[in-house]
């Protein structure tokens, strides 16, 4: 049972990525260097245990096409300094 439970969780992570990814498309290497990318993947990969589920329901609440919001909104998650 754990183990399907932790299979969800790195699901949910994985989105989480995917998102990443997606706005680093969107918004372009100068305005979301990859340098920033890999912070919030490994932020994200490092702490599985933060409540991912709320991270993606906020996330679902801010338009697909408004890129900026979406990675202010993530950025604000990094603990201060870590960017």
């Amino acid at each position: 049972m754990s183990g399907s439970t932790s299979s969800r969780g790195n699901e949910k992570v994985v989105a989480i990525c995917q998102e990443i990814n997606r706005l680093g498309q969107n918004l372009g290497e100068e305005n979301f260097p990859p340098e920033e990318r890999t912070d919030l993947r490994i932020f994200f990969t490092n702490n599985s245990l933060t409540n991912v589920d709320l991270v993606l329901n906020i996330l679902n609440t801010i338009p697909n096409d408004n890129y900026n919001e979406r990675l202010a909104y993530l950025k604000k998650l990094l603990p201060p300094g870590m960017l």
